[in-house]
């Protein structure tokens, strides 16, 4: 168990921030805009903070078992690099929580927060896993994805407790659209082990001089 914890702290660490604290934040307004009872309140933050982690999860275990060069560069305190974990180990938690991952969710959630983590895991498998189309458009196409299934995931867990606070389909893809329109800014630290790896990400493609030019005119376009 404690071994398991290691594992999982390892596995979330970098992306917590991006994945569960993301599902927690979105949560926030809904609790106090409506002034939640504190029990109800607590039980809806426990309820993100489990199924928010494994919706990181499935990512993360993908994310790192198919890229332990780059991990091995740029974050070595990965379990795989670090060898916390073997990478045969690696797999086989890749196809435990993908399987249970989805009846887990469904159990605590309902079908509808169990149907985003499917979309999120079909996403994930596109551009993970197989056939890892290689490219600055495709990483951004899977921002916009991903952050629709998050964004609804969460939404889906607060709406099977409070149907009455189901956020617009239309709102939640406005801010997915954002979300992938600034997301290469989060590739730029990464182009040493981006490009030992062999990924074609926006920071890879550009030269340094160019890469300045694109973080201004994103900061000045969406910040």
């Amino acid at each position: 168990v404690y071994k398991e914890c290691r594992v999982t702290e390892s596995l979330l660490r970098s992306n917590f921030g991006q994945g569960t604290g993301a599902s927690i934040i979105f949560l926030l307004p809904t609790i106090f805009i409506h002034r939640t009872p504190i029990i109800p309140a607590l039980q809806l933050i426990l309820k993100i903070i489990i199924l928010g982690s494994i919706f990181q999860y499935t990512f993360d275990i993908v994310n790192q078992t198919t890229g332990v060069l780059e991990d091995t560069i740029n974050k070595p305190y990965r379990p795989v690099p670090s060898g916390l974990i073997t990478l045969r180990g690696a797999k086989k938690r890749w196809l435990l929580t993908w399987i249970l991952s989805p009846l887990l969710t469904a159990a605590i959630s309902g079908r509808y927060a169990a149907l985003w983590q499917l979309v999120w895991q079909l996403d994930v498998g596109f551009c993970y896993a197989w056939p890892r189309p290689n490219g600055p458009i495709t990483r951004n196409s899977f921002i916009v994805l991903g952050t629709l299934a998050l964004v609804s995931h969460a939404n889906a867990i607060a709406a099977d407790q409070y149907p009455d606070r189901n956020m617009d389909f239309m709102l939640r893809s406005a801010l997915s659209i954002w979300a992938g329109m600034v997301a290469h800014l989060q590739e730029f630290h990464d182009v040493v082990g981006d490009k030992a790896s062999g990924k074609r990400t926006l920071a890879v493609i550009l030269a340094p001089s160019r890469i300045w030019l694109v973080r201004k005119v994103t900061c000045l376009i969406f910040v």
